[in-house]
């Protein structure tokens, strides 16, 4: 029997000790992020397909703990490996029944209401929660931060750079020379708490 090459928590982006409703969460987040009636990016189908398969097991208690016993999953996914795109979608809506369900209408509502409630230049607390930990995984780099937030659109990247440059002000995050190369135009951020500016490599580290 075969393994997957992630497991599936780390295609929910979870830890194994997570309890069921971040299950669905993190099943929710990734659906908006991949839904192939809003993104059109070649991985996304397929991406949307591994959450989809991730949550079917992780959801299901019995299935749940004969993966942690096995890490086997071929028999585990066996009513899922035939099923299209489409077939997916229609899982994922009925996962997501009535007020969550991900129709396009809903997705459309989704960014709609984030537009509103960012409309002072400012972040949710989703979008804050999910900034600083893309800021961190890829050490600054806004390219992949803005490729790892969920619905992260191009008019976003001033709007998120404004929040990191808060951040790092506040001493919550930590500037890096990734952040300096790629936030727009490539202009020196702000120092952070304590007037210390950002972390150097190369031979200027150690000097």
């Amino acid at each position: 029997m075969a393994r997957l090459e992630n497991s599936l928590y780390e295609t929910l982006g979870i830890e194994r000790e997570s309890t069921q409703g971040e299950v669905k969460k993190a099943y929710r987040k990734l659906s908006l992020k991949y839904h192939p009636d809003k993104n059109t990016g070649k991985e996304a189908a397929k991406m949307f397909i591994e959450v989809t398969k991730a949550y079917k097991v992780l959801s299901d208690e019995k299935k749940r703990a004969l993966y942690d016993g096995t890490g086997m999953t071929d028999v585990l996914l066996a009513d899922l490996e035939d099923m299209s795109v489409e077939d997916h979608i229609r899982y994922c809506a009925q996962v997501f029944e009535s007020r969550e369900k991900l129709s396009m209408n809903d997705i459309t509502a989704f960014f709609a209401q984030r537009d509103s409630e960012t409309a002072d230049g400012g972040v949710t607390s989703m979008e804050d929660e999910d900034i600083r930990a893309a800021y961190d995984e890829h050490d600054g780099d806004m390219k992949k931060v803005m490729r790892s937030v969920p619905g992260a659109r191009a008019a976003d990247l001033s709007r998120y750079v404004a929040h990191i440059d808060k951040l790092i002000a506040s001493g919550d995050l930590q500037p890096t020379e990734k952040f300096q190369r790629t936030r727009p135009g490539g202009r020196p951020g702000p120092k952070r708490k304590g007037g210390r500016g950002p972390k150097r490599v190369g031979k200027e580290s150690k000097k």
